[in-house]
């Protein structure tokens, strides 16, 4: 079975890619209840808390 990244990047890439930004990473870290789910996203013109948010929402509506 392919391990968690590697289905988790083609899915989400477009997702960031499509609000301008890089998807750099993705990390998954189990514990408790569940687990973390950690993107890491870049842009030439930074990246503000603000735009965090705005991919959280979008990466939360694509995984449902």
């Amino acid at each position: 079975m392919a391990d968690l990244r590697e289905v988790l990047l083609p899915m989400l890439e477009p997702v960031v890619e499509a609000r301008g930004f890089e998807l750099v990473e993705v990390e998954f870290a189990s514990g408790g209840r569940g687990g973390t789910l950690r993107l890491y996203i870049d842009s030439a013109a930074g990246v503000t808390v603000e735009d965090c948010a705005r991919v959280s929402h979008a990466v939360s509506e694509a995984l449902e």
